[in-house]
């Protein structure tokens, strides 16, 4: 592709067709603009994909870590009931 435009713009040239070969010169920086701007949607699109899986992530291990407090919760709350229970007995 590059040396197709390379021969174009080399045969524009050697013609004198000033205006057609600025008209080709612009078409090739339009070609590499709209070129960067596909790319930066990839990497934006790349960066948001990241993103959500990392708080994917984050939500997965506060879930695991609000199960084991709650396990443990209702544990420390037998304990306590049942120790509440032995000092109504005693009284």
């Amino acid at each position: 592709m590059i040396t197709f435009l390379h021969g174009i713009r080399h045969s524009l040239i050697e013609s004198g067709s000033a205006c057609q070969y600025a008209l080709q010169a612009i078409g090739e920086i339009a070609l590499v603009i709209i070129g960067i701007l596909i790319v930066l949607q990839i990497n934006n699109w790349n960066e948001q994909q990241k993103g959500e899986k990392n708080v994917e992530s984050i939500l997965w291990q506060n879930h695991s870590e609000l199960s084991v407090n709650l396990n443990d919760t209702k544990e420390i709350l037998r304990y306590y009931m049942e120790k509440d229970t032995l000092a109504k007995k005693q009284s």
